[in-house]
């Protein structure tokens, strides 16, 4: 690679990295004190754009009392916590689209796209969103220790429209062993309750 198709990958992971610090500001102000659980960059799987999103505990509580039978029904809200907990971020996750904090690095993208210094589909986002994550969780931005421990920071496609499988790869790029565990441990919870709902 040269030095300025270097340069420009530079940029696109900083303008990356700023709409994440401006996506967070926006989350702690419009969900103030609320216990995060989940950091992703949703990327579209051709390598075109991104968005964020973020899961707290308490939103997760607010669409399992939506979706549950009964709002009083603790039994069956729980049972939503865990389906919906790594179901889809459209599904009571705080999200980045009526934002502007990306428009900037989605231009950048595109434009790296009719340079021809991506190619559709090629998993250069991907690696770009997870190094940029890296860099920040390394500094500290996701939390420290026991919070940051609370805390899965990954990559998604849109709509989570990815397998179980590529979430977690994804996952142990940045997180911790345990984290990882936790997460898949949740998703077989899921699973299982998927599977006895749809029992004949």
């Amino acid at each position: 690679m040269s030095e300025n198709n270097e340069k420009k990958f530079i940029i696109i992971q900083n303008a990356i990295t700023q709409g994440i610090r401006e996506f967070l500001v926006a989350f702690e102000n419009n969900w103030p004190n609320e216990t995060m659980y989940a950091f992703l960059l949703e990327v579209s799987c051709e390598g075109t754009s991104l968005e964020a999103v973020a899961a707290t505990e308490e939103g997760l509580t607010r669409i399992a009392k939506k979706y549950a039978e009964s709002y009083f029904n603790e039994l069956q809200i729980n049972e939503k916590r865990i389906e919906l907990r790594w179901g889809s971020p459209e599904d009571g996750w705080y999200p980045s689209y009526n934002g502007n904090y990306f428009n900037y690095a989605n231009q950048l993208l595109i434009d790296a796209h009719n340079d021809q210094l991506m190619e559709l589909y090629d998993g250069k986002l991907n690696q770009l969103a997870l190094n940029v994550l890296h860099k920040l969780d390394m500094q500290g931005l996701f939390g420290h220790m026991k919070i940051r421990q609370q805390r899965a920071i990954g990559i998604c496609y849109v709509g989570g429209d990815n397998s179980d499988e590529e979430f977690l790869h994804w996952l142990r790029v940045i997180n911790s062993i345990d984290v990882v565990e936790r997460v898949k441990r949740e998703m077989a919870a899921r699973n299982e309750i998927y599977i006895k709902s749809h029992k004949t």
